[in-house]
């Protein structure tokens, strides 16, 4: 069975990008600029390889593999060995893989995405920004110290690029499939939060008659503003889409829960991951309160220019500023503020109010970092102490919905969705309990579910019920090349193996660079007899993505035929893929 994915491929919302950038900077030039020098505006970016130089190699003593960051010349690459009981490099198991472009903008890490197989994969180190006591430094990225031996599995999707750019690399299959030298890795430019930009520069510069599109159209009422940073400030456990039509959900404007259901993990620790503004600030009574408050209502931008970098002294000074819109800036009496700061007044000058009243903690997800946790409280708790990286927030399984306060979400309660949430938390066993549960019937429309249930189905071996729900999920999504590569496999677990095959040559056709299909399509031709075809499949899968697996695959393959010389070499190929034999 594949990877379920729950956000898959439907469409990539496009922003117009330098060009509306160039567009804006006509009227709006102070703004652009200041934008263009915030991290956020450097979320995505081409590698710059000085970053690599004078970084010492990282090992895993788990595993045995050891990771080297390597400039050479202008280009970036990472280098792979294992050091084998001797405490030698073993020259077999060598592997390396090109940088081509960092995600983030190094202020307190950097991801890199690296190359292989003509696809984008996390790197298995990033590099931690100095602090006031260590140097730049490269360590495990979350995803290696919490998988020991993950290695270059960890693709980076379009899901995963999303809040990093409005510039989305063209659609492909499979999704971190390269794209071509005509995409350029960049921020976000102005589209990405206001809705109506391009039809407002349009407009602008045409000279058109009638009202100009409002640029914050969309963006009215408090939740919908604060939407606008959730869409990339709230992360949670789960992301589930509630249309087929992924853009809908990217784009900007209107009430993000409308288009997205978020599930989060309750802690009573307070422990909280690197991305979580939004679910934190909803928590805070200032939030909360503030909603009664006609115009007074707390939003990130209360505290925050979008605009600019919160490293700024201008914009440190402003979010200083922030809460006397609200609070008393000094011990008078004030008609309709709250009670005044409990610090001596000669005290105030040294502090800002985050200093008090935000903690600076870990994170649980990112190991050797510290953010401000946006729950504003009277007396915060006390810094978080991270035991061990995690990636998932829900520790005892739980999953909740995130709502607004006092606001219902749509779909409350829906068992199509909670099964959604609990598959793209990693909980497939608890997802499983809710298969034959009946959905609405707006979740009963959407690809994914039935995608998902389909992968369900088929981990308990129900292949009968998989076939129909893959079935399904192909009528509302007829595009979806994972759909169609697990059902080619149902197929032939049901006894309709020809079916099957020509399920997966139309993939084969339409998407010559899956691996998956051709994998699939070897144990098909498997249980048709066709012991060359499948041999023939598994090694052009091999060719597009070496992998152990597929390696070992092969060496069985031989093994039956009785080609003694394949099986070794192929049994040599797993090794030096996996020395530890996983």
């Amino acid at each position: 069975m594949l990877g379920i994915a729950l956000l898959v491929a439907c469409g990539a919302w496009q922003g117009s990008g330098e060009e509306l950038g160039a567009a804006c900077v006509d009227c709006h030039g102070e703004l652009v600029e200041a934008w263009r020098a915030s991290p956020m505006a450097r979320a995505l970016r081409p590698l710059d390889a000085s970053e690599l130089a004078e970084l010492a190699p990282v090992a895993d003593p788990r595993t045995g593999f050891r990771y080297t960051l390597e400039r050479r010349g202008e280009r970036g690459f990472i280098v792979e060995d294992w050091v084998g009981s001797d405490g030698r490099s073993v020259a077999e198991a060598r592997n390396e893989a090109e940088l081509v472009f960092a995600i983030g903008a190094g202020v307190a890490d950097t991801s890199y995405a690296a190359l292989r197989g003509g696809r984008w994969w996390f790197a298995p180190l990033e590099v931690l920004s100095a602090t006031a006591t260590r140097p730049r430094h490269a360590v495990l990225a979350p995803g290696q110290m919490t998988t020991p031996g993950l290695r270059f599995d960890v693709a980076i999707s379009d899901e995963c690029l999303a809040c990093h750019t409005d510039a989305l690399p063209p659609e492909r299959f499979p999704s971190n499939l390269a794209a071509g030298s005509a995409w350029t890795p960049r921020g976000p430019d102005c589209s990405h939060c206001h809705p109506a930009a391009a039809a407002h520069a349009e407009h602008q510069s045409s000279n058109a008659t009638g009202p100009a599109p409002i640029v914050a159209a969309a963006l009215r009422t408090p939740i919908e503003r604060v939407s606008s940073c959730a869409r990339c400030h709230l992360q949670g456990d789960a992301r589930v889409p509630l249309a087929n039509d992924l853009s809908l959900s990217r784009a900007p404007g209107g009430d993000l829960l409308a288009k997205l259901a978020v599930f989060t993990g309750s802690d009573a620790n307070g422990e909280i991951p690197f991305v979580c503004q939004t679910e934190r600030m909803v928590e805070s009574v200032c939030f909360t309160a503030s909603l009664a408050r006609e115009g007074r209502a707390l939003t990130c931008e209360t505290c925050h220019d979008p605009h600019r970098s919160v490293f700024e002294a201008r914009e440190r000074e402003s979010v200083r500023a922030a809460c006397t819109r609200c609070h008393a800036p000094d011990d008078a009496a004030m008609p309709g503020r709250d009670t005044p700061c409990s610090q001596p007044l000669a005290r105030r000058a040294e502090k800002a109010c985050v200093d008090c009243h935000a903690r600076r903690t870990a994170p649980f997800d990112v190991a050797d970092v510290e953010i401000f946790d946006h729950k504003i409280e009277r007396k915060p708790l006390a810094p978080s102490k991270i035991a061990a990286i995690r990636i998932k927030q829900a520790r005892s399984g739980e999953l909740k919905r995130f709502r607004w306060p006092g606001r219902p979400v749509p779909l409350d309660g829906d068992p199509g969705l909670e099964l959604l949430g609990l598959v793209g938390a990693d909980q497939p066993e608890r997802a499983l309990a809710l298969v034959d549960s009946k959905p609405d019937a707006a979740v009963e429309r959407l690809a994914v579910y039935h995608h998902a249930r389909g992968g369900l189905l088929e981990s308990a071996r129900r292949f009968e019920d998989a076939r129909k729900a893959y079935l399904r999920a192909k009528l509302f999504d007829a595009g979806s090349a994972a759909t169609r590569i697990n059902l080619g496999l149902v197929l032939a677990q049901c006894g309709k193996a020809s079916e099957g095959l020509a399920e997966l040559d139309a993939v084969v056709r339409a998407h010559p660079a899956s691996d998956g299909a051709l994998r699939n399509r070897a144990l098909v031709k498997l249980a048709l007899g066709d012991t060359a075809g499948a041999r023939a499949d598994l090694e052009a899968a091999h060719a597009l993505l070496a992998g152990a697996v597929t390696a070992r695959g092969l060496a069985e393959l031989a093994r039956r035929e009785n080609d003694r010389a394949a099986y070794e070499r192929w049994l040599a190929a797993a090794r030096a893929l996996d020395p530890n034999g996983r």
